[in-house]
């Protein structure tokens, strides 16, 4: 196999690696107030859930946070539904959703790269300690997924149609005076064009925002796990079983139990321009030939 092959299969085979552990999905933040103090603010260094800190801040005059949870969505994936790559993009299947966050909102901040794992429960449990008072929660929905919401009281609604019948009566919830929960999971049926699927979960971000605009709100927009869970639906014997388990300890004690720890992430991703260059440059010394023979002398005595 030629060297040029082997570099190949190398370079492929640790840029898959170093992906794998990146895997990482979108944060989107928006308010009716100046709760980020600027507009259309990005932040693009990769951070864990557990580093947010934009929403823990101060929350004078809020009455409603809203959460709106995509399944399992990545960062590429986003990239794709909202057309990025078009110099004027009009944000594709998530046209409200575009508008919301840089024209109708008075401060907003996005993150694109946050790692996936558990996201939307290390928010919303981060959101519940931050708020000064008891908070209503409501949840549409499964909250089966939404672990950090275990032994609070949740109004659990079904569906949006549900929800929808209450944003258009005079709900409490708007002015307890209390700054309250709404979790909405965004349901992809199976075997439905995800453009269509989109592009209802489109209206549902301008739905909740005409019945919301009247009162202070901080809206945001996630991705729930990425990286599925192991079920528990193994035999006990099982290694995998084994494994879970292990894992659920170790989440409990506080352990970090990613592939790699981050600073060799990082020593990767500065190294591996630097092999290439060294690898391009061996392989080019392969293709290096000198003359077998060289005949210049014999010529000039022939001459002579």
């Amino acid at each position: 196999m030629k060297p040029q092959c082997l570099f190949l299969l190398l370079t492929i085979a640790v840029l898959n690696q170093v992906h794998g552990v990146l895997q990482t999905s979108p944060l989107l933040a928006w308010s009716n107030s100046l709760i980020f103090q600027e507009k259309n603010v990005q932040i693009l260094d990769a951070k864990r859930a557990e580093e947010v800190t934009v929403l823990t801040g101060a929350k004078q005059n809020i009455e409603l946070i809203v959460m709106y949870i995509e399944p399992q969505m990545k960062t590429e994936e986003f990239t794709r539904i909202v057309e990025a790559w078009k110099e004027e993009s009009q944000g594709g299947a998530f046209t409200h959703l575009k508008n919301l966050f840089q024209s109708r909102a008075a401060s907003s901040v996005a993150l694109p790269y946050v790692v996936s794992d558990a996201i939307a429960n290390t928010l919303i449990s981060n959101l519940l300690e931050s708020l000064p008072q008891r908070p209503e929660v409501v949840v549409v929905g499964e909250t089966s997924q939404l672990s950090s919401l275990e032994g609070k009281t949740v109004r659990q609604l079904a569906s949006f149609d549900a929800l929808k019948g209450i944003l258009t009566s005079d709900w409490s919830l708007l002015h307890n005076g209390v700054c309250d929960l709404l979790v909405i999971n965004l349901e992809v049926p199976q075997g439905k064009n995800l453009q269509d699927v989109y592009s209802t979960h489109d209206n549902i971000f301008e739905v909740v925002d005409k019945a919301i605009k009247d009162v202070g709100y901080i809206a945001v927009f996630t991705s729930s796990e990425v990286i599925p869970t192991v079920k528990k639906s193994l035999p006990s014997s099982h290694p995998l079983m084994a494994r879970f388990e292990e894992r659920q300890v170790q989440e409990q004690l506080g352990a970090d139990d990613t592939l790699w720890p981050d600073h060799v992430v990082e020593g990767l991703i500065v190294m591996i321009p630097f092999l290439i260059i060294l690898f391009i440059g061996v392989c080019c010394l392969f293709d290096l030939q000198s003359a077998l023979k060289f005949d210049a002398e014999k010529v000039s005595r022939r001459n002579q």
